[in-house]
């Protein structure tokens, strides 16, 4: 099967699932409006004189010169109101869509006036699609509200590799050795790593030789570096920056608690990559939490930005030994019967099949 994905290219998401579908032996390409040029499996969307979400926009011309030359079985766009309009607009069938957060329509602060448009391509890309991708229950409920035909909604997460991400045989539970913290998600605000960095300060009054490791890159770097600086927790702070799916699941199978505080999300590989390296999840109360997590039994559920309460959750759970071991055994199970990228793709590429061999 020839695919052509319009993502991001240097997505984490965008690189996994590409993984994921050449395990199954398919042949693909990326269509990217970031990429100045082409370069390997990487097409350009070119028009380089515009702004990506003009690109998106402007550019049905280009995307169907694309396809024409690349000729694919099928077309996939990654998240709707872009990528997923662009695809949309080039007329091609079948026509795959997947949905990255519950708030199908996300529309920066700057960009608010603009609003009804967004709320239109995504619409018009919902109504064209052959096939939804829904990571969750909580986004496949608001693409139906959005107008997206209930019976293209694929309610199915695309999963992790459980060859890279699982646990580790040595995990240590003792509470005698440093309580290690990891943060998987990038540096942007939306993830509130200040807010974990706030509580982490409290938590090192307590233990005062614990580690939170923060793997991940973006924007809120140096403003991040500052704030542990400023609260004097700077020594037991490691930014890691952007690593390899191989050396983020090796510090994850070292550390010892999971957190992300997230207000808004579809189900989050990086949770389960954490779930299916062994770690106790620390997440926000959000719907798409709620799908994987439940409070106190495999992990806790936060629902207060309060750094104070967000570090009695932290303490609680280390001292927990039990409940962090049951949390593992639960955790490992949904992972593996829910979360198996080979599985779950390879079911992906039977749908996708469905769609091709009814095209003809």
């Amino acid at each position: 099967m020839k695919i052509l994905l319009l993502a991001e290219d240097k997505s984490a998401n965008t690189l996994a699932w590409v993984s994921a579908f050449k395990e199954q032996g398919c042949e693909i390409k990326i269509v990217s409006a970031r990429a100045d040029k082409s370069y390997g499996n990487v097409i350009a969307l070119g028009m380089n004189y515009l702004p990506p979400r003009m690109k998106f926009l402007l550019g049905a011309k280009r995307i169907k010169d694309i396809i024409e030359k690349e000729s694919p079985d099928i077309v996939i766009g990654y998240r709707i109101t872009s990528y997923g309009y662009l695809a949309s607009i080039s007329g091609f069938h079948p026509l795959v869509l997947a949905a990255q957060n519950e708030k199908i329509v996300r529309v920066p602060v700057y960009l608010l006036p603009f609003k009804p448009l967004f709320d239109y391509c995504a619409r018009y890309a919902l109504r064209n699609a052959d096939l939804i991708h829904s990571w969750g229950s909580n986004i496949s409920k608001n693409l139906i509200l959005l107008g997206a035909d209930p019976k293209h909604v694929l309610t199915m997460h695309r999963g992790i590799d459980t060859s890279i991400f699982y646990p580790s045989t040595e995990r240590n539970f003792s509470c005698t050795k440093p309580p290690v913290l990891v943060s998987t998600r990038s540096l942007y605000p939306d993830y509130k790593i200040d807010l974990v960095i706030r509580a982490f300060a409290l938590f090192t009054k307590v233990y005062p030789s614990a580690v939170f490791k923060i793997v991940g890159d973006g924007p809120e770097r140096k403003k991040l570096e500052k704030l542990s600086s400023k609260l004097k927790c700077q020594k037991n702070i490691f930014f890691l920056g952007r690593q390899s799916p191989e050396q983020i699941a090796d510090v994850l199978r070292k550390s010892d608690i999971y957190i992300s505080l997230t207000q808004t999300e579809g189900i989050s590989s990086s949770l389960i990559e954490a779930c299916a390296c062994g770690l106790f999840p620390i997440i926000s109360d959000i719907p798409a939490s709620r799908e994987i997590v439940k409070n106190g039994e495999n992990g806790i559920l936060i629902s207060s930005s309060n750094p104070s309460n967000i570090n009695e959750s932290l303490v609680i759970a280390y001292k927990n030994i039990e409940m962090r071991k049951k949390a593992l055994e639960i955790n490992k199970t949904i992972v593996r019967e829910r979360f198996d990228s080979k599985k779950n793709n390879a079911f992906f590429i039977s749908e996708y099949r469905r769609l091709i061999d009814k095209k003809h």
